[in-house]
């Protein structure tokens, strides 16, 4: 297994020497969006806010920006917490009505294209729209909420 970890300077990614990493891809009901952490040396310059990503295999599994320049440790190395760019968008309050009845599909879809920020990512969704009894109406509530309200609803959960 190939492993490269690589962090943006000068428009373009470097690969940077690591000593560990991790990442945890969450779902619905604990942990709304993946993050990843990452060991390296405390002769790495990195910034809050760079962007880094994550590849195995030639596959990028992770990809997001440092919260911070990072944690120096009791050993001299410097762990990174990362997060992905969908923590935000989560965390965005938006207002809409969805009515007709509407579907717990239509009512993601309208979150998203009622965000901010959701024009950067797309509904990949899988199954049959599940119809709901009444209008659905969001008023300055964030994103994770409602998410969190259609899984509840429908029984599902999302990732």
């Amino acid at each position: 297994m190939v492993t490269t970890v690589e962090v943006r300077r000068d428009g373009s990614y470097e690969a940077i020497d690591y000593a560990d990493f991790s990442i945890t891809n969450g779902v619905s009901d604990t942990l709304v969006a993946p993050e990843a952490t990452v060991t390296t040396q405390a002769r790495e310059p990195i910034s809050a806010n760079q962007d880094i990503r994550i590849t195995i295999d030639g596959t990028v599994r992770f990809e997001g920006t440092t919260e911070s320049s990072g944690t120096k440790q009791a050993n001299g190395q410097v762990r990174l917490r990362c997060e992905h760019p969908t923590a935000a968008l989560f965390e965005e309050s938006v207002t809409f009505t969805e009515s007709g009845p509407p579907s717990d599909l239509g009512v993601l879809q309208a979150a998203l294209d009622n965000s901010t920020r959701g024009g950067n990512f797309s509904l990949d969704y899988a199954g049959t729209a599940t119809a709901l009894d009444s209008d659905y109406d969001a008023d300055s509530r964030n994103l994770k909420t409602v998410f969190r309200d259609m899984m509840d609803r429908t029984g599902r959960v999302w990732w």
